[in-house]
C-alpha cells in the first residue's frame, strides 16, 4: 500500500517528535510492505513566521489531498512569545481550530492505559487503580466554546468577555455514535458527561445521547452489569431502609406491555435477587404527542396489570410496584423547568 502523508511538524518539540514518528513508520512500512511519501505543510508558529497567519488556504488544500496528516505540536510561550501579542485569530492555535474544521475532525479519541512499569507514577490511589485501566476518552472537536462567537468589550465600565457555547443536535449525534460504535467493540460501556442540570446545551446533549444509546441496548446491558458487579447485592438497615443496592426503574409506556415483559424478563432471568425492580405507571403525555395514537394517552390499569401479572409469573420478589393513586395529577410536576 502506497501512503502520501501531510506532515505538520509544527513548533516547539513538534519537528523533534515528528522525525521519529517518521522512523517508525518507515519501519513499520518495511516490515509490512507499504510505503509512504511527506509532505512538509506549515501550521502554528512557524507558519506565522513564514506567511504571517497560522494557516494558509495551500496547507488546508495540502492536507485534504493527503491520505493522512502527521502532527506534532502546535504554538509557544504565552508570556514571551511574539506569537501571542496578535490578535486572537492570527495566533497558532487559531491554525489548529481551522484545520480542524476544515478536515471535520469532530471526533478526538484519546486512549488511557495504565502499564504496568508506570503504575508508580500514576496519581490516582491503589484502590481506585486496581488492576489497572484500559479507557477511549472522547473529545467532541468543532462545536462548543471553541467555535462559539467570543468578544471581549467595556459594559457599564467593567471590561467583560463572553464565550458562546453552541451544540446542534447533529454534531451531538455523531459524536454519540462514534463513542458508542467504539464501546461495542471494547467492553459495550459509555459514559456521557454533561452538565444538565445547568446547561441548556447539556440537556440537549444528554437528550440525543440516550436518543442514540436506544439503539445501542448491548451498551445499556453491560453499564448495568457493571453497576451490580460495584454495588453488590443489596444491604438494608433495621428501619428496611436501602443501604445500598440496584434498583431498576422501569417506566410502562401506553401500548408496550409486551416490550416491559421483556424487560422484566432480561432483568430477572439475569439478576435475580441481586436488585430490585421498580414498575411505574405513570406516564404523562406530552403536548407533543398529542397526536401519536398509543403515546398520546396514560397507561391503563389493565396495562399495568398485565404487567405485574407478568412479573408475579416469572417469580419477581423483590419490586416495588405503584397505586394507582400515584399517577394522578397531583403527583405530576409541571415540566415547565422551574428551578432546574
Amino acid at each position: 500500500m502506497e501512503c502520501h502523508i501531510g506532515v505538520i511538524s509544527g513548533d516547539g518539540i513538534g519537528p523533534e517528535i515528528v522525525a521519529e514518528a517518521k522512523k517508525v513508520l518507515d519501519k513499520a512500512g518495511e516490515k509490512y510492505g507499504h510505503s509512504f511519501t511527506y509532505q512538509d505543510i506549515l501550521m502554528g508558529g512557524c507558519s506565522i513566521d513564514a506567511t504571517g497567519v497560522p494557516l494558509t488556504d495551500e496547507a488546508i488544500a495540502a492536507a485534504k489531498a493527503s491520505d493522512a496528516v502527521l502532527m506534532g505540536s502546535i504554538g509557544g510561550n504565552t508570556q514571551t512569545s511574539p506569537w501571542y501579542k496578535l490578535a486572537p485569530e492570527l495566533r497558532p492555535e487559531a491554525g489548529l481550530l481551522k484545520l480542524r474544521k476544515s478536515l471535520n475532525l469532530f471526533a478526538n479519541l484519546r486512549p488511557a492505559y495504565l502499564y504496568e512499569e508506570l503504575k508508580e507514577a500514576c496519581p490516582l490511589r491503589d484502590d481506585i487503580i486496581g488492576d489497572g485501566f484500559d479507557m477511549m476518552i472522547m473529545r467532541e472537536l468543532t462545536g462548543g466554546l471553541y467555535f462559539g462567537a467570543r468578544k471581549t468589550e467595556m459594559v457599564d465600565g467593567v471590561i467583560t468577555a463572553t464565550d458562546t457555547l453552541t451544540y446542534n443536535e447533529n454534531e451531538i449525534r455523531r459524536i454519540a455514535k462514534r463513542g458508542f460504535d467504539i464501546a461495542m467493540k471494547r467492553r459495550k460501556k459509555v459514559t456521557s458527561v454533561d452538565k444538565a442540570n445547568v446547561l441548556d446545551s447539556s440537556r440537549l446533549w444528554r437528550k440525543v445521547v440516550e436518543e442514540v444509546a436506544k439503539d445501542y441496548p448491548e451498551v445499556a446491558m453491560k453499564a448495568l452489569e457493571e453497576m451490580v458487579r460495584q454495588v453488590g447485592m443489596p444491604e438494608f438497615d433495621e428501619r428496611g431502609m436501602m443501604k445500598k443496592g440496584v434498583i431498576v426503574r422501569h417506566l410502562l409506556l401506553p401500548g408496550h406491555v409486551r416490550n416491559s415483559k421483556k424487560v422484566l424478563e432480561y432483568l430477572y432471568g439475569t439478576y435475580g435477587d441481586q436488585i430490585y425492580i421498580s414498575l411505574m405507571s405513570q406516564y404523562t403525555p406530552m403536548p407533543a404527542m398529542k397526536d401519536d395514537p398509543q403515546l398520546s394517552r396514560k397507561v391503563t390499569d389493565r396495562e399495568y396489570d398485565r404487567l405485574l401479572d407478568h412479573a408475579i409469573s416469572l417469580g419477581v420478589t423483590n419490586c416495588f410496584i405503584q397505586e394507582g393513586e400515584t399517577a394522578k395529577e397531583s403527583f405530576i410536576p409541571e415540566f415547565d423547568g422551574e428551578g432546574v
